[in-house]
């Protein structure tokens, strides 16, 4: 195994790129009790096109990446969280715009966990009764997030950025793709994307370095897939973002705002420094430390729970995402937009900068600290093309102009795309 250690922190990370492809990481915790594995599939949500090696173009519809998570947990072996518990151990699963992520917490019995793992994920079961059963659960999810406050803003505010891009889609799909999606389509997806050499396995905790790898390395024996194919990720070019507006049974209005940055094509270290510099640059200008903040949420025009900012940093796309509640989304827009104008003519960001970058640092060290984070910090690094302790490094090169330049090819006030979702019967 080749061996990665920060010296600085005292960690190390060994890794291996197993026969069929599968690339593990083992992240040692001595004293720690439980233990926690990841398996990340290259396979999101915007994967609804792409090109098998040898040949043609395939489109599939919105929302088969989450249906197919959602089915593996009904396998042929029964039901998987069932067999997790019996274990001792927890298991879950989420699906992301570009990877679908499978995970498990136990404290013992690391072998079966991981056998039990590998086994449901590379062997689907895909009846025509299980389809047409989970086609009606994701259709009622669908209706309850249709009413999501969070969910509908998030995504409104996406479509004024990407349009008709599978970003502006629904994680789980619409209605009436849903009834696209047969046996046929998840096969061919699975055999597609469910591949070792599409997949990364993360393993924290107190390990035994050699006969953990081991083990991997026979439980993978055989396993292996067709050839990759080509995704087709890319959004088309665009920099002026639109507007929507959408009416809930809401008490207040929710504010929205999206900026989709110009600077795509990053991977590795320059991405993770590029998402550090957004984060830092958003916590010092909007963060519940700054002018804004404090200005704002005195004179109620933000709401201090629902108030804040989020970032989304992947090679083919990056974009950022601020507001919350508001009695007036006219007027918190306007300051939002002004903040950022100020921002590129002050000193607020060289004088706040040491005390947001040691902040973000020391949330760095806090999610590395423990098991679950630590092996989600490695994921968020490798997935994206960085070493081991690529978000570290990110950290030591940051400088303030990285969050000038942000200003001027992401946070770009003409160029954000608003979201406004209003209570049902205002009167605009």
């Amino acid at each position: 195994m080749t061996l990665v250690e920060e010296a600085q922190l005292g960690e190390q990370v060994f890794s291996q790129t197993l026969p069929g492809g599968l690339e593990l990481f083992l992240l040692p915790k001595p004293g720690f009790r439980s233990i926690h594995a990841l398996l990340a599939v290259g396979y999101g949500s915007i994967d609804r096109c792409f090109v098998h090696r040898g040949g043609g173009q395939v489109e599939v519809p919105d929302g088969v990446a989450h249906f197919l998570e959602h089915r593996l947990f009904s396998s042929s072996l029964g039901d998987v969280g069932d067999r997790f518990a019996a274990l001792g151990a927890e298991i879950n699963a989420h699906t992301t715009f570009t990877n679908t992520v499978f995970f498990f917490t136990c404290t013992d019995r690391l072998e079966e966990c991981l056998e039990l793992l590998l086994d449901f994920v590379f062997t689907p079961s895909f009846s025509a009764e299980g389809v047409v059963r989970e086609r009606e659960i994701i259709a009622r999810e669908l209706q309850l997030y249709g009413d999501n406050l969070e969910w509908v803003s998030f995504f409104s505010a996406l479509q004024t950025l990407y349009g008709n891009h599978p970003l502006g889609v629904d994680i789980a799909g619409t209605c009436q793709s849903l009834q696209r999606i047969d046996e046929r389509v998840l096969e061919l997806c699975h055999r597609t994307f469910y591949r070792p050499d599409n997949m990364v396995l993360f393993i924290g905790g107190d390990l035994d370095i050699a006969d953990t790898g081991g083990k991997v390395r026979a439980l993978m024996a055989g396993r292996g897939g067709v050839p990759a194919p080509v995704l087709l990720r890319q959004a088309e070019g665009k920099t002026g973002g639109g507007s929507k507006k959408t009416a809930l049974p809401i008490a207040l209005s929710r504010l929205c705002l999206g900026f989709r940055d110009q600077r795509v094509g990053l991977r590795g270290e320059p991405l993770l420094r590029r998402e550090l510099a957004l984060e830092v640059l958003l916590d010092i200008l909007f963060g519940a430390a700054s002018d804004f903040y404090a200005r704002h949420y005195e004179s109620g025009l933000i709401d201090a729970e629902s108030f804040g900012c989020e970032i989304y940093a992947e090679p083919e796309f990056c974009f950022c995402l601020v507001g919350g509640d508001t009695p007036d989304p006219v007027h918190l827009q306007e300051a939002i937009l002004e903040e950022l104008r100020r921002a590129r003519q002050g000193q607020i960001i060289g004088r706040d900068f040491p005390r947001a970058a040691r902040r973000a640092y020391g949330q760095t060290l806090q999610r590395l600290d423990l098991v679950e984070g630590g092996v989600g910090t490695l994921h968020s690094s490798i997935s994206r093309g960085g070493g081991p302790f690529g978000l570290f490094s990110a950290h030591r090169q940051l400088a303030p102009q990285d969050l000038y330049e942000c200003l001027d090819t992401c946070l770009v006030p003409d160029h954000a795309g608003c979201s406004t979702v209003l209570p049902v019967g205002t009167q605009e």
